[in-house]
């Protein structure tokens, strides 16, 4: 009988090695880092979001009731970073400064990477572009040896533990667009140091070559900002189920992205959405209970959808999830990240 009971701890004790953690990561944009000049502390994404209104208001400090005008770091929101997230996605533009060496500050990777979470912390450097950006790599034999060398240089010097490409591509990429992708990613898979994980941002709705998913080893499922109710519960699993199955891959490298903002969907417009709010704003403006994911036209994901994502993701095998962005957020029982924290710590 002891030794039944030895053979069974064995067993326990070898399937628990063997299972991969599910993290909870969190895109950092660039411009939320107050280390540069010209950083930006408002929440919204200023180079993009032009429209009036369209993302107001500023990172305020929940317990203080105070703007932090300058640093948005200080203690409160590293602690909630602490506790809530397990990886770190330096979100960057792919530009001359980042290939001449100016881009990333070396202290917003150094910020990061002070953060400690209960699990094992990540950093990644996530490069965003679109074609008129990542094209001219692939044109030229020079520049993308530049490239390769310098996400090689960066991830040894800094000791990264991923690299993330996050190729915007147009809603119907074409053959060349998708080709290009798979000769940056092979390099950079081919040359990057051993531990590197090499991750790619992908829509349902603009994917790329199927191939591409077997050269890397993260696939980051953006899955939101479709048509009408832009980030529901069953979209976000048909999303994911139409990569796993239709490309033939294993869950664990599927990280699901969770939304912390809104939409408005209007079907008469010609446009699919005609504003935006972060969910900090919701809450603000609105009120809205828990388990509520409309508010005068927004539609966003409430605690209750955002447990139930993650719940889903958990149970379905995925390698973790991901939101964009945690500065979106609020404090107490309404807060999205506390929701992903608890969910995953309920295991």
């Amino acid at each position: 009988m002891k030794l039944l009971y030895v053979i069974i701890l064995i067993i326990l004790l070898t399937s628990a090695a063997v299972i991969p953690a599910f993290e909870a990561g969190a895109y950092i944009p660039h411009y939320r880092l107050e280390f540069l000049p010209g950083a930006e502390n408002s929440l919204g994404r200023p180079a993009y979001d032009t429209a009036a209104h369209a993302w107001d208001g500023r990172i305020v400090s929940d317990t203080l009731e105070k703007r932090l005008a300058e640093h948005w770091y200080e203690k409160s929101w590293s602690l909630r970073l602490s506790r809530g997230y397990d990886a770190f996605y330096l979100h960057i533009p792919f530009d001359e400064s980042f290939l001449s060496g100016q881009t990333p500050d070396t202290r917003q990777i150094s910020y990061l990477k002070t953060i400690i979470s209960k699990s094992k912390t990540s950093v990644y450097l996530s490069l965003i572009g679109n074609t008129v950006d990542f094209m001219p790599v692939v044109t030229s034999d020079n520049k993308l040896d530049e490239l390769v060398r310098r996400l090689e240089e960066i991830s040894r010097n800094y000791e990264l533990d991923g690299i993330d490409i996050d190729w915007e591509f147009p809603a119907r990429p074409r053959q060349a667009e998708k080709q290009a992708l798979m000769i940056i990613a092979s390099a950079l898979k081919k040359n990057l140091p051993e531990k590197t994980v090499l991750s790619i941002a992908v829509s349902r709705w603009r994917l790329p070559d199927e191939d591409l998913f077997d050269i890397v080893d993260e696939i980051h499922l953006m899955a939101y900002d479709g048509y009408g109710r832009h980030s529901t519960f069953e979209s976000a699993v048909a999303d994911a189920e139409t990569i796993l199955m239709r490309f033939d891959q294993p869950a664990k490298k599927l990280i699901l992205g969770l939304t912390f903002y809104a939409r408005i969907y209007t079907p008469d417009s010609d446009e699919y959405w005609i504003g935006t709010k972060n969910y900090r704003e919701i809450i603000r403006d609105y009120s809205p209970v828990p388990t509520e994911d409309e508010a005068d036209g927004y539609f966003f994901n409430s605690p209750y959808t955002i447990a139930r994502k993650t719940e889903w993701a958990l149970m379905r095998g995925l390698g973790g999830v991901f939101v964009w962005e945690p500065f979106y957020d609020v404090d107490g029982v309404k807060s999205l990240s506390t929701t992903i924290r608890q969910v995953i710590g309920e295991r």
